[in-house]
């Protein structure tokens, strides 16, 4: 398929408070689309700086503009950059793009593709829309658009190529040794040391490496130098998806880490650590791709305990999970969402 314009224009934020899950599954969309011919630009109204230059070491453009999140002049300001770039298509990921801002945009003309996790029962005003979950198989959408596209389900979780890069290496299972922890970009100090106190009472010496994002690493620090384990911590890394790759068990959130675990094989124990997780960590567990670490605001050593104690002495246990990781999230999804977007797009240019 070949455009006049070929950008699609991500609309995206990140920060220690908003998260990075959004602008890291975007990534991946924007590395399919280039794939398949197209370029990218990011729009944030709110981002740290070290996902600007993640985005533009991926060779994606990125503009910033001055306005509030999901208000009036956010609209006004993305409208005018796919205007002025000629974009194919904004895709608007973050729960701050409400029903009333889909509409504006939709209505202004543009091709629009919704990211959602919630399954609200709000209207969608959108010419596609992903959720990517695991559990969004099963949620009714209110799609508004004729001809709207529901792509769901972790047939197009956005898994980026440096992770895929890890996929066919070969897997031994043999031991645990090496442990990730990692439970998203904003403040999990507080679980991160529960989790540690209870790592502590294992006899076995264990090599963890803490990616603590927003948090206070010192804190967590101190903790650590308590254990007999030996203990990194770090704040939000480039090379993640090495240091995940070797794990002989993940301890993360049962958000975008998870998938991306998954993706690869690595055997996890998902930690619940927001409300709007609930759902996908409850179908991690069923479906026996992570054991289950319990919630991070009420969070139980003991269960805890029992789940780490599993992973480590049942090979048969991470062999499984690591199988059934690898095929329910198989690394495609994002070139998927990327054609789809490309083929709705051209049939829409042609009806419009």
């Amino acid at each position: 398929i070949v455009y006049s314009s070929n950008i699609l224009l991500v609309r995206a934020d990140a920060s220690g408070l908003i998260g990075g899950g959004h602008i890291m599954r975007c990534l991946a969309l924007a590395d399919a689309w280039v794939k398949n011919g197209g370029n990218a630009t990011f729009v944030s109204a709110e981002i740290s700086k070290e996902f600007v230059e993640l985005i533009e070491k991926h060779g994606h453009k990125f503009e910033k503009i001055l306005a509030v999140r999901g208000a009036n002049n956010d609209i006004l300001l993305t409208f005018s950059l796919y205007k002025e770039l000629n974009a194919v298509a904004v895709v608007l990921d973050g729960y701050c793009f409400t029903s009333a801002y889909q509409k504006t945009m939709h209505n202004f003309g543009l091709f629009v593709i919704v990211y959602d996790d919630l399954g609200s029962s709000e209207k969608f005003f959108c010419n596609i829309l992903v959720n990517q979950n695991i559990h969004a198989d099963s949620i009714y959408y209110n799609l508004l658009v004729k001809g709207a596209t529901l792509l769901t389900g972790s047939r197009y979780a956005s898994i980026r190529d440096e992770y895929l890069a890890f996929r066919n290496t070969s897997k031994k299972y043999s031991s645990v040794t090496n442990v990730v922890i990692s439970l998203g970009l904003s403040d999990t100090t507080k679980i991160i040391e529960d989790i540690l106190r209870c790592l502590s009472k294992i006899e076995q010496k264990l090599c963890i490496n803490i990616v603590v994002g927003q948090g206070n690493i010192d804190s967590v620090q101190r903790v650590a130098n308590s254990t007999r384990h030996q203990i990194s911590c770090s704040k939000m890394t480039e090379d993640f998806s090495e240091v995940l790759s070797k794990a002989d068990l993940a301890i993360i959130s049962s958000g975008g880490t998870a998938h991306e675990a998954a993706s690869i094989g690595v055997p996890m124990i998902v930690v619940c650590i927001a409300k709007n997780q609930q759902p996908a960590y409850k179908e991690f567990v069923s479906r026996e791709i992570a054991l289950g670490g319990g919630m991070s605001d009420s969070f139980d050593c003991s269960i805890f305990f029992k789940e780490v104690m599993k992973a480590i002495e049942y090979k048969k246990v991470r062999v499984q999970l690591g199988i059934n990781g690898m095929k329910y999230v198989d690394g495609k999804g994002a070139e998927r969402v990327a054609l789809q977007i490309m083929k709705s797009a051209f049939e829409f240019k042609q009806d419009n």
